[in-house]
């Protein structure tokens, strides 16, 4: 559920910023629901991994961060998108500009119930990400970027065949489900 979108989640950034435009040290953001980021998860993406002058691949990671939400606890009972939080659309920013003091950094923090624990989430993607990137790099000094491009898209070939294959062997037919919430506000969902 949290990874399976973020190639959405990323497209729509890169609509408005395309790869080939990202300079080192940029990065994106997107919480947007109506911009392909899905349940106001924030995306992170790193510019700063290319081999050879081609784009390798986009370091990128998600969480749920207490953003400034209509009520304290995180609960499903909102009725419209502004209830949920501090929305960024697909957005590019500079960390060296942007981050540790800077405007964006500023804007977050003076949104937020909890600064602290808030620029701690980002903090703790701008690390992940900057170890994604330093790690794919690593690979591309050992092994070339075409071997690890190659690798990487043999990865996604082998996971098409076996979901296809999990799926041909499903049983026909149609199929409900039902879940309760743990909360004794929030309705009984049914897919």
């Amino acid at each position: 559920m949290q990874l399976g979108p973020i190639g959405e989640t990323l497209r729509a950034c890169l609509r408005r910023y395309p790869a080939e435009t990202l300079k080192e040290g940029d990065f994106l953001i997107n919480n947007d629901p109506f911009e392909a980021a899905h349940i106001f998860r924030r995306l992170h993406l790193h510019a700063d991994l290319r081999a050879a002058g081609s784009w390798v691949s986009a370091p990128a990671s998600r969480t749920i961060s207490i953003l400034a939400r209509a009520r304290p606890a995180s609960t499903s009972m909102r009725a419209t998108s502004y209830q949920e939080g501090l929305r960024f659309p697909p957005s590019k920013y500079s960390f060296e500009h942007d981050w540790n003091g800077g405007s964006f950094e500023r804007l977050v923090t003076a949104n937020v119930r909890v600064p602290d624990l808030t620029i701690g989430d980002f903090n703790a993607q701008f690390a992940a990400n900057a170890i994604g990137v330093m790690r794919v790099k690593q690979l591309c000094e050992r092994y070339g970027a075409d071997k690890v491009e190659a690798a990487m898209q043999e990865m996604q070939d082998y996971t098409e065949r076996r979901v296809r294959a999990a799926i041909a062997k499903a049983p026909k037919g149609v199929f409900y489900g039902e879940t309760r919430s743990t909360t004794t506000a929030s309705p009984t969902s049914r897919w």
